[in-house]
Protein backbone atom coordinates (compact mmCIF):
# COMPACT_ATOMS: atom_id res chain seq x y z
CA UNK A 1 0.00 0.00 0.00
CA UNK A 2 1.20 3.51 -0.80
CA UNK A 3 2.29 5.55 2.22
CA UNK A 4 1.24 8.90 0.72
CA UNK A 5 -0.94 9.93 -2.26
CA UNK A 6 0.45 11.31 -5.52
CA UNK A 7 1.14 15.02 -5.66
CA UNK A 8 -1.74 15.52 -8.09
CA UNK A 9 -4.14 13.89 -5.61
CA UNK A 10 -2.85 16.08 -2.80
CA UNK A 11 -3.36 19.19 -4.92
CA UNK A 12 -6.99 18.23 -5.54
CA UNK A 13 -7.59 17.65 -1.83
CA UNK A 14 -6.05 21.01 -0.90
CA UNK A 15 -8.19 22.78 -3.50
CA UNK A 16 -11.28 21.24 -1.90
CA UNK A 17 -10.35 22.23 1.68
CA UNK A 18 -12.86 24.50 3.43
CA UNK A 19 -10.03 26.49 5.03
CA UNK A 20 -6.38 26.91 3.99
CA UNK A 21 -4.94 26.47 7.51
CA UNK A 22 -3.30 23.21 8.70
CA UNK A 23 -6.51 21.96 10.33
CA UNK A 24 -8.45 22.66 7.15
CA UNK A 25 -5.95 20.70 5.09
CA UNK A 26 -5.99 17.89 7.65
CA UNK A 27 -9.77 17.70 7.41
CA UNK A 28 -9.55 17.62 3.61
CA UNK A 29 -7.07 14.73 3.73
CA UNK A 30 -9.27 12.93 6.25
CA UNK A 31 -12.28 13.24 3.96
CA UNK A 32 -10.38 11.31 1.28
CA UNK A 33 -10.05 8.20 3.45
CA UNK A 34 -12.14 5.27 2.16
CA UNK A 35 -14.15 4.26 5.22
CA UNK A 36 -12.33 3.13 8.34
CA UNK A 37 -9.53 1.15 6.70
CA UNK A 38 -5.87 2.06 6.56
CA UNK A 39 -5.28 4.65 3.90
CA UNK A 40 -2.50 6.44 2.09
CA UNK A 41 -4.04 9.62 3.50
CA UNK A 42 -3.42 8.66 7.15
CA UNK A 43 0.07 10.08 7.37
CA UNK A 44 -0.83 13.48 5.92
CA UNK A 45 -3.91 13.66 8.13
CA UNK A 46 -1.79 13.01 11.23
CA UNK A 47 0.85 15.57 10.25
CA UNK A 48 -1.66 18.35 9.63
CA UNK A 49 -3.67 17.68 12.77
CA UNK A 50 -0.70 18.42 15.02
CA UNK A 51 -0.93 21.71 16.90
CA UNK A 52 1.70 24.32 16.09
CA UNK A 53 3.50 25.54 19.22
CA UNK A 54 5.72 28.17 17.66
CA UNK A 55 7.19 29.40 20.94
CA UNK A 56 9.41 26.31 21.12
CA UNK A 57 12.08 26.34 18.43
CA UNK A 58 13.24 22.77 19.08
CA UNK A 59 9.82 21.20 19.70
CA UNK A 60 7.28 23.21 17.67
CA UNK A 61 4.45 20.66 17.55
CA UNK A 62 2.04 19.34 20.15
CA UNK A 63 -0.31 16.34 19.91
CA UNK A 64 -3.94 17.12 19.22
CA UNK A 65 -4.95 14.79 22.07
CA UNK A 66 -3.41 13.21 25.16
CA UNK A 67 -4.87 10.83 27.68
CA UNK A 68 -3.10 8.94 30.47
CA UNK A 69 0.03 7.54 28.81
CA UNK A 70 -1.32 7.90 25.27
CA UNK A 71 -1.06 10.74 22.80
CA UNK A 72 -1.77 11.40 19.18
CA UNK A 73 0.83 11.69 16.42
CA UNK A 74 4.11 13.66 16.64
CA UNK A 75 7.05 13.88 14.18
CA UNK A 76 9.16 11.63 16.41
CA UNK A 77 6.82 8.75 15.49
CA UNK A 78 7.93 8.76 11.86
CA UNK A 79 10.17 5.98 10.58
CA UNK A 80 12.66 6.21 7.70
CA UNK A 81 10.22 4.72 5.19
CA UNK A 82 7.61 7.36 6.01
CA UNK A 83 10.16 10.16 5.86
CA UNK A 84 11.34 8.90 2.47
CA UNK A 85 7.73 8.94 1.28
CA UNK A 86 7.22 12.52 2.49
CA UNK A 87 10.34 13.62 0.64
CA UNK A 88 8.77 12.38 -2.62
CA UNK A 89 5.82 14.78 -2.21
CA UNK A 90 7.88 17.81 -1.16
CA UNK A 91 7.83 20.63 -2.02
CA UNK A 92 4.88 19.30 -4.00
CA UNK A 93 1.74 21.47 -4.12
CA UNK A 94 2.14 25.25 -4.13
CA UNK A 95 0.14 25.70 -0.91
CA UNK A 96 2.47 27.55 1.51
CA UNK A 97 0.73 25.90 4.47
CA UNK A 98 1.47 22.46 3.01
CA UNK A 99 5.09 23.29 2.21
CA UNK A 100 5.68 24.82 5.64
CA UNK A 101 4.36 21.80 7.53
CA UNK A 102 5.99 19.03 5.44
CA UNK A 103 9.29 20.92 5.13
CA UNK A 104 9.35 21.55 8.88
CA UNK A 105 8.84 17.85 9.63
CA UNK A 106 11.71 16.92 7.30
CA UNK A 107 13.88 19.56 8.95
CA UNK A 108 13.06 18.35 12.45
CA UNK A 109 13.59 14.66 11.79
CA UNK A 110 16.42 14.76 9.27
CA UNK A 111 17.89 18.22 9.63
CA UNK A 112 17.28 18.62 5.91
CA UNK A 113 18.54 22.18 5.44
CA UNK A 114 17.03 22.50 1.97
CA UNK A 115 13.59 21.51 3.29
CA UNK A 116 14.03 23.82 6.27
CA UNK A 117 14.74 26.79 4.03
CA UNK A 118 11.66 26.12 1.92
CA UNK A 119 9.58 25.72 5.08
CA UNK A 120 10.84 28.95 6.68
CA UNK A 121 9.89 30.96 3.61
CA UNK A 122 6.58 29.13 3.25
CA UNK A 123 5.62 29.85 6.87
CA UNK A 124 5.92 33.58 6.25
CA UNK A 125 3.89 33.41 3.02
CA UNK A 126 1.29 31.27 4.78
CA UNK A 127 1.07 33.75 7.65
CA UNK A 128 0.04 36.54 5.32
CA UNK A 129 -2.53 34.26 3.69
CA UNK A 130 -3.98 33.17 7.04
CA UNK A 131 -4.33 36.77 8.24
CA UNK A 132 -7.13 37.34 5.77
CA UNK A 133 -8.69 33.89 5.56
CA UNK A 134 -8.67 32.30 9.00
CA UNK A 135 -7.73 34.17 12.17
CA UNK A 136 -4.83 36.32 13.31
CA UNK A 137 -3.75 33.90 16.07
CA UNK A 138 -2.93 31.25 13.46
CA UNK A 139 -1.13 33.83 11.33
CA UNK A 140 0.97 34.95 14.31
CA UNK A 141 2.08 31.37 14.98
CA UNK A 142 3.17 30.98 11.37
CA UNK A 143 5.11 34.25 11.41
CA UNK A 144 6.82 33.17 14.62
CA UNK A 145 7.68 29.67 13.46
CA UNK A 146 9.01 30.99 10.18
CA UNK A 147 11.33 33.38 12.02
CA UNK A 148 12.48 30.83 14.59
CA UNK A 149 13.11 28.21 11.92
CA UNK A 150 15.15 30.67 9.85
CA UNK A 151 17.16 31.53 12.97
CA UNK A 152 17.75 27.83 13.66
CA UNK A 153 19.15 27.32 10.19
CA UNK A 154 21.46 30.34 10.49
CA UNK A 155 21.10 33.80 12.01
CA UNK A 156 23.66 34.96 9.49
CA UNK A 157 21.85 33.43 6.54
CA UNK A 158 19.63 35.02 3.93
CA UNK A 159 16.55 33.18 5.26
CA UNK A 160 16.80 34.94 8.59
CA UNK A 161 17.43 38.33 6.99
CA UNK A 162 14.44 37.81 4.72
CA UNK A 163 12.22 36.80 7.66
CA UNK A 164 13.18 39.92 9.59
CA UNK A 165 12.58 42.09 6.53
CA UNK A 166 9.11 40.59 5.96
CA UNK A 167 8.07 41.07 9.58
CA UNK A 168 9.47 44.60 9.66
CA UNK A 169 7.50 45.47 6.53
CA UNK A 170 4.39 43.99 8.12
CA UNK A 171 4.63 46.02 11.33
CA UNK A 172 5.18 49.17 9.34
CA UNK A 173 2.15 48.52 7.15
CA UNK A 174 -0.47 47.15 9.52
CA UNK A 175 -4.05 48.00 8.63
CA UNK A 176 -6.76 48.95 11.10
CA UNK A 177 -7.89 46.02 13.21
CA UNK A 178 -4.49 44.30 13.20
CA UNK A 179 -2.93 46.08 16.15
CA UNK A 180 -2.60 43.00 18.34
CA UNK A 181 -0.90 41.13 15.51
CA UNK A 182 1.52 44.03 15.14
CA UNK A 183 2.23 43.99 18.88
CA UNK A 184 3.01 40.27 18.71
CA UNK A 185 5.36 40.78 15.77
CA UNK A 186 7.05 43.70 17.53
CA UNK A 187 7.64 41.41 20.50
CA UNK A 188 9.47 39.03 18.19
CA UNK A 189 11.55 41.88 16.79
CA UNK A 190 12.53 42.82 20.33
CA UNK A 191 13.38 39.22 21.22
CA UNK A 192 15.68 38.88 18.21
CA UNK A 193 17.10 42.38 18.80
CA UNK A 194 16.30 43.50 15.28
CA UNK A 195 15.15 46.83 13.85
CA UNK A 196 15.39 50.36 15.21
CA UNK A 197 14.14 50.27 18.80
CA UNK A 198 12.84 53.85 18.77
CA UNK A 199 10.83 53.30 15.61
CA UNK A 200 9.44 49.99 16.84
CA UNK A 201 8.55 51.41 20.25
CA UNK A 202 6.55 54.17 18.59
CA UNK A 203 4.66 51.57 16.56
CA UNK A 204 3.95 49.57 19.72
CA UNK A 205 2.55 52.66 21.43
CA UNK A 206 0.40 53.32 18.36
CA UNK A 207 -1.07 49.81 18.56
CA UNK A 208 -1.53 49.99 22.33
CA UNK A 209 -3.40 53.29 22.03
CA UNK A 210 -5.68 51.90 19.33
CA UNK A 211 -6.44 48.76 21.33
CA UNK A 212 -7.10 50.82 24.46
CA UNK A 213 -9.51 53.09 22.62
CA UNK A 214 -11.42 49.99 21.51
CA UNK A 215 -11.68 48.90 25.18
CA UNK A 216 -9.33 45.96 24.59
CA UNK A 217 -7.39 46.66 27.76
CA UNK A 218 -5.82 43.20 28.08
CA UNK A 219 -4.28 43.28 24.61
CA UNK A 220 -3.38 46.95 25.04
CA UNK A 221 -1.36 45.97 28.12
CA UNK A 222 0.62 43.50 26.05
CA UNK A 223 1.40 46.19 23.47
CA UNK A 224 2.40 48.69 26.19
CA UNK A 225 4.70 46.05 27.72
CA UNK A 226 6.38 45.53 24.35
CA UNK A 227 6.74 49.30 24.00
CA UNK A 228 8.31 49.58 27.46
CA UNK A 229 10.91 46.93 26.57
CA UNK A 230 11.74 48.63 23.29
CA UNK A 231 12.02 52.06 24.93
CA UNK A 232 14.30 50.53 27.54
CA UNK A 233 16.50 49.02 24.83
CA UNK A 234 16.63 52.41 23.14
CA UNK A 235 17.69 53.95 26.49
CA UNK A 236 14.49 56.02 26.65
CA UNK A 237 13.81 55.49 30.34
CA UNK A 238 11.13 58.19 30.71
CA UNK A 239 9.12 56.82 27.79
CA UNK A 240 9.49 53.29 29.16
CA UNK A 241 8.05 54.49 32.49
CA UNK A 242 5.16 56.19 30.71
CA UNK A 243 4.32 52.89 29.01
CA UNK A 244 4.31 51.09 32.37
CA UNK A 245 2.07 53.80 33.87
CA UNK A 246 -0.31 53.24 30.96
CA UNK A 247 -0.40 49.53 31.80
CA UNK A 248 -1.50 50.31 35.36
CA UNK A 249 -4.10 52.77 34.10
CA UNK A 250 -5.71 50.10 31.92
CA UNK A 251 -6.46 48.13 35.09
CA UNK A 252 -8.22 51.18 36.54
CA UNK A 253 -10.23 51.49 33.34
CA UNK A 254 -11.26 47.86 33.65
CA UNK A 255 -12.23 48.47 37.26
CA UNK A 256 -14.42 51.34 36.10
CA UNK A 257 -16.15 49.01 33.61
CA UNK A 258 -16.35 46.01 35.95
CA UNK A 259 -19.68 44.23 36.12
CA UNK A 260 -19.46 43.71 39.89
CA UNK A 261 -17.51 44.71 42.99
CA UNK A 262 -15.47 41.52 43.05
CA UNK A 263 -14.11 42.10 39.56
CA UNK A 264 -13.52 45.77 40.36
CA UNK A 265 -11.54 44.74 43.43
CA UNK A 266 -9.31 42.40 41.42
CA UNK A 267 -8.48 45.06 38.82
CA UNK A 268 -7.72 47.64 41.50
CA UNK A 269 -5.29 45.26 43.19
CA UNK A 270 -3.42 44.81 39.92
CA UNK A 271 -3.24 48.58 39.39
CA UNK A 272 -1.94 49.17 42.91
CA UNK A 273 0.75 46.50 42.57
CA UNK A 274 2.06 48.18 39.43
CA UNK A 275 1.93 51.73 40.77
CA UNK A 276 3.90 50.58 43.85
CA UNK A 277 6.82 49.76 41.54
CA UNK A 278 6.84 53.25 39.96
CA UNK A 279 8.34 55.88 42.30
CA UNK A 280 6.70 58.80 40.49
CA UNK A 281 3.22 57.36 41.12
CA UNK A 282 3.24 57.06 44.91
CA UNK A 283 0.63 59.83 45.22
CA UNK A 284 -1.86 57.70 43.26
CA UNK A 285 -1.84 54.87 45.78
CA UNK A 286 -3.92 56.35 48.64
CA UNK A 287 -7.14 57.00 46.66
CA UNK A 288 -6.84 53.61 44.98
CA UNK A 289 -6.43 51.83 48.31
CA UNK A 290 -9.48 53.64 49.67
CA UNK A 291 -11.48 52.54 46.63
CA UNK A 292 -10.14 49.01 47.07
CA UNK A 293 -11.46 48.83 50.64
CA UNK A 294 -14.90 50.04 49.57
CA UNK A 295 -15.14 47.61 46.66
CA UNK A 296 -14.02 44.76 48.90
CA UNK A 297 -16.75 45.52 51.42
CA UNK A 298 -19.34 45.75 48.66
CA UNK A 299 -18.21 42.40 47.22
CA UNK A 300 -18.59 40.67 50.59
CA UNK A 301 -22.09 42.08 51.09
CA UNK A 302 -23.26 40.79 47.70
CA UNK A 303 -21.93 37.25 48.04
CA UNK A 304 -24.60 34.56 47.70
CA UNK A 305 -24.76 30.76 47.64
CA UNK A 306 -25.96 29.00 44.49
CA UNK A 307 -26.78 25.35 43.89
CA UNK A 308 -27.46 23.68 40.56
CA UNK A 309 -27.98 20.10 39.41
CA UNK A 310 -26.72 19.17 35.94
CA UNK A 311 -27.87 16.09 34.06
CA UNK A 312 -24.99 14.79 31.92
CA UNK A 313 -26.71 11.61 30.76
CA UNK A 314 -27.49 13.17 27.38
CA UNK A 315 -23.84 14.10 26.89
CA UNK A 316 -22.70 10.57 27.79
CA UNK A 317 -25.20 9.01 25.39
CA UNK A 318 -24.20 11.32 22.52
CA UNK A 319 -20.49 10.71 22.99
CA UNK A 320 -20.93 6.94 23.16
CA UNK A 321 -22.88 7.03 19.91
CA UNK A 322 -20.19 9.21 18.31
CA UNK A 323 -17.37 6.74 18.97
CA UNK A 324 -19.21 3.43 18.75
CA UNK A 325 -17.81 1.09 16.11
CA UNK A 326 -14.83 3.34 15.27
CA UNK A 327 -11.15 2.47 15.33
CA UNK A 328 -9.15 3.84 18.26
CA UNK A 329 -7.73 6.63 16.11
CA UNK A 330 -11.10 7.72 14.73
CA UNK A 331 -12.75 7.38 18.15
CA UNK A 332 -10.14 9.63 19.78
CA UNK A 333 -10.53 12.18 17.01
CA UNK A 334 -14.32 12.20 17.36
CA UNK A 335 -14.09 12.41 21.15
CA UNK A 336 -11.67 15.38 21.10
CA UNK A 337 -13.87 17.31 18.68
CA UNK A 338 -17.05 16.56 20.61
CA UNK A 339 -18.53 14.85 17.57
CA UNK A 340 -21.74 14.04 19.40
CA UNK A 341 -22.65 17.73 19.42
CA UNK A 342 -21.49 18.88 15.97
Amino acid sequence: MDIVPDISEIEVAIAQADHPDPYGLGAAFRSKKPGKTDSKWNLLQDIFHMMLHARSAADPFRPISTRDNMRSFLPADLDDQQLDALATVFPGPTSPVYRARIGDVLWLQRRDVSAGRVAAEAYLVAARLLESTVRSSEAIKHYERGLRLAAQISKKGSEFEQAIAIILHRVRNTSDGSDFLRAQLLSLMHEFRSGDSKELAALAIKSATALRSEHNQATARFAYEVAAKLHHRAKESELAEMARIAIAETFIEEADMAANSMAENAFLRDAIQLFQKIPSCKDRLAPLRDRLRKSGSAAVEKMQTYERTIDVSGFNKAMRAAVEGKTLEDALFAYCLGAGFL
